[in-house]
């Protein structure tokens, strides 16, 4: 990526003041084995094996015409993922079924800059992740499951790298090379009863991710960054309520939600449930033709450290076949333009409020030709690269 960037200071007419050159590239290899074995009617044993290996490298350099001065990071990264896990599956007695896993994660991540004598990050660990379910049918239309499950979740290789972008000459956007992962505790527990449902999920994060805006008095200018914070934790309560008549059908989706984030360096607020909607109504105005509305809702939330704004975000969607096999679909997202988030509050000394558009106001139009009958694939696919999806 090559960026020249010209500002404007009162009025006096755009000219150059940086110009920029960024690389960035990675490599991942990634080798699994999953096996599975029957042990009894009642009774199935899973085992697996993982390896991960990833090596990343970011250039950057700041060329600054004012002065004639230039600034350059050449960045490496190395990861290394091992991990191994087993489980057991299966039923107790008729209508109760089980599984019990463990897995066991190793994990190393080392980051420099060339010519620095030492690491920017060199750390590892080995993390521990129990997984339990227990599942009831207490009738033919009735099922009660309950479920603890620690996970984690990794940054982006690109988000722990050099990379930075100008947004404005007051404001840099610049990533955090030592972000660290986020933890998740959750218990939760779901009632169903034919197609309604209600569920409760409580959970405990160590070190989740925000942005933030923060001031580095060397640079002279504020940084947008991710960065950890020390603990978060919550409930949801919700209800699914599906509902159909003739040629109506109806989704439907409510929770009761309370999130608090917190942090020793910011200034807690006093946090508040907040609820959130979603709606989507099905009309069958013809015999091959359907017109849907719907939507979703989040009302404001304080969410300890964070104050963000409520939302109402509406779509539609019209679907129309013809000949029996050729299916066109027109949809329109966000129709008002209304995902602007909001959100205010006050780490490090910094009061930050800040407005994030978001332009996702569309009109989406799909084609499906049906050729003839369909099967459904028996093959059961596992993610081979756990990485994936954190190469971006």
């Amino acid at each position: 990526m090559d960026t020249q960037i010209s500002n404007n200071f009162n009025g006096d007419g755009f000219s150059l003041d940086e110009d920029r050159g960024q690389e960035y590239k990675i490599n991942s290899l990634a080798l699994r084995v999953d096996l599975e074995h029957t042990i009894s009617d009642n009774l199935n044993w899973e085992l697996g094996a993982n390896f991960n290996e990833a090596r990343a490298g970011a250039f950057t350099e700041i060329l600054e015409l004012t002065d004639n001065s230039a600034t350059i990071f050449d960045f490496d990264y190395e990861e290394r993922l091992h991990s191994g896990y087993t489980a057991l599956s299966g039923n107790i007695k008729k209508g109760i079924d089980y599984e019990l896993g463990l897995r066991v994660e190793y994990n190393k991540v080392r980051s420099e800059l060339e010519n620095q004598t030492s690491p920017l990050v060199d750390r590892e660990n080995t993390n521990l992740f129990p997984k339990v379910s227990l599942n009831m049918q207490l009738d033919s239309t009735k099922t009660v499951s309950v479920n603890f499950a620690r996970s984690i979740k990794r940054p982006s290789f690109s988000g722990t790298s050099t990379i930075r972008t100008f947004i404005n000459p007051f404001l840099e956007a610049i990533n955090e090379v030592n972000l660290l992962p986020t933890l998740t505790n959750e218990v939760s527990a779901n009632f169903q009863w034919k197609n309604k449902s209600i569920n409760a999920t409580y959970y405990r994060k160590t070190n989740p991710v925000n942005f933030t805006i923060q001031y580095d008095e060397l640079l002279g200018r504020a940084i947008l960054s991710t960065i950890n914070l020390e603990k978060e934790s919550g409930y949801t309560v919700g209800l699914t309520l599906p509902f159909s008549h003739k040629t109506w059908t109806s989704t439907n989706t409510i929770s009761l939600n309370y999130n608090k984030i917190e942090d020793s360096t910011a200034t807690l607020g006093n946090t508040n449930p907040y609820i959130y909607a979603y709606s989507n109504q099905q009309f069958k105005i013809k015999k091959d033709a359907t017109i849907a509305f719907g939507g979703w809702l989040l009302t404001e939330r304080q969410e300890g450290i964070f104050k963000r704004n409520s939302m109402l975000i509406l779509d539609a969607t019209i679907t129309k076949t013809f000949f029996e096999k050729l299916q066109c679909a027109i949809r329109l997202n966000d129709i008002t333009k209304a995902m602007n988030f909001e959100e205010s509050y006050t780490i490090n000394g910094v009061e930050a409020a800040g407005v994030y558009f978001v332009d996702a106001q569309e009109i989406a139009f799909s084609v499906k030709y049906d050729f003839g009958n369909t099967k459904k694939a028996k093959f059961k696919n596992k993610e081979v690269d756990e990485n994936l999806g954190r190469i971006k």
